[in-house]
């Protein structure tokens, strides 16, 4: 099913729910929302256009609308509540009409959708379209969380191959100095490239869970955290975080990543069970972490990833998404551990991308991916 057949269908169900005649969206070709429905509307538009370049469309079962900006300068939903008016007109649909539209469209295009007689009402039919991933966009994100992966693999091959000097920093940079912050940035962003995608700025390197400045020499024994989060041509991303230790003494966050491991499996569990939740996957998570001792200083975060790094996941079934499953573990005296990873939940299970192992060993890391099937 095309992402044009998915919201088509999406977009007939809420309307028949709701007794409305259309669905509509405004906003700029920037906005995830917007790009989302140029791929339905079969549209090529880039999304690097200008912030205020406003696109306006609309979908019936039978309808599909697209207006921009006119040379008489109208507004494209002024335009399009005309031309709707006539398309449904011209399928024995009466008037007036009633459309659908996402509660965060702008006010004006409201103000020029009710002047030609439209009544609007606010619907989350194109968040719930935007949850459930087609085939194709599940290829997308797999491309992107594949080069998220091999940056991965790069940053930790470097950390494998430097050593600690008698300060506790990191040496095996550039001219066999200090190895920083930057150096490792730099590494990972390289490869991301080198798989056909964009970092986009957005791979961070922390220590303490604060993300660390460009040229910040990187310890040694402490656990570094790598968040790699790439965008493939297509605008869809992957996402991935690993909690790398160079020369550790197997203390406190051996025992974190224990925990994370065993969460992480957990949580696959549960939501390849009957009806989970995303607040129910964040919960098992928890206590999973918990299980293993740690009381204080704990996150989880499931979010859906697509468009945008962290979306709105959904509120009732997680069947057809790809969630991102985020838990860190602070130490009792600094330091953080932390992992995230993608789950594609099907109508048969859960199951993780294929990714690095959930380990604190960069030889590890760097040696070659992991998949749980």
């Amino acid at each position: 099913m095309s992402v044009r057949e998915h919201l088509q269908a999406a977009v007939t169900e809420a309307l028949t729910d709701r007794d409305a005649d259309a669905f509509v969206h405004v906003g700029p070709t920037t906005a995830p929302e917007t790009r989302y429905c140029l791929q339905a509307s079969g549209s090529h538009e880039r999304a690097n256009g200008e912030p205020h370049h406003t696109r306006a469309m609309a979908f019936t079962p039978d309808i599909l609308l697209q207006c921009g900006p006119t040379a008489d300068g109208r507004h494209p939903a002024e335009t399009l509540a005309d031309r709707l008016e006539t398309c449904l007109a011209a399928t024995g649909t009466d008037g007036p009409y009633t459309v659908l539209t996402p509660r965060t469209i702008p006010h004006d295009a409201v103000c020029y959708l009710e002047e030609t007689g439209v009544s609007v009402t606010a619907s989350d039919v194109l968040e719930r379209a935007r949850a459930v991933k087609t085939p194709a966009e599940r290829a997308r994100i797999a491309h992107a969380h594949g080069a998220a992966t091999t940056g991965l693999e790069r940053g930790a091959a470097l950390l494998a191959a430097a050593r600690v000097d008698a300060d506790g920093l990191l040496r095996g940079g550039r001219d066999g100095g200090p190895l920083t912050a930057t150096d490792l940035r730099l590494a990972v962003d390289e490869a991301v490239v080198r798989a056909g995608t964009y970092p986009f700025a957005n791979t961070q390197v922390a220590v303490d869970g604060t993300l660390l400045p460009g040229e910040t020499d990187l310890p040694g024994g402490t656990p570094i955290e790598i968040s790699v989060t790439p965008r493939e041509p297509g605008g869809y991303y992957g996402s991935l975080t690993r909690t790398v230790v160079v020369d550790g003494d197997g203390g406190w966050e051996r025992r974190a990543a224990v925990a994370a491991e065993a969460a992480f499996s957990s949580v696959r569990a549960y939501l390849s069970s009957d009806g989970p939740t995303v607040p129910g996957a964040e919960g098992d998570l928890e206590a999973e972490i918990r299980a293993f001792g740690f009381e204080e200083g704990i996150e989880t975060e499931v979010t859906g990833i697509g468009l945008e790094p962290r979306e709105t996941p959904p509120t009732e079934d997680v069947t057809g998404s790809v969630l991102r499953v985020a838990a860190s573990v602070a130490g009792p005296g600094g330091g953080r551990v932390g992992l995230a990873d993608l789950v594609v939940c099907n109508a048969n299970g859960a199951r993780r991308l294929e990714g690095p192992p959930l380990s604190l060993e960069p030889e590890a890391l760097a040696g070659g991916t992991t998949d749980d099937g």
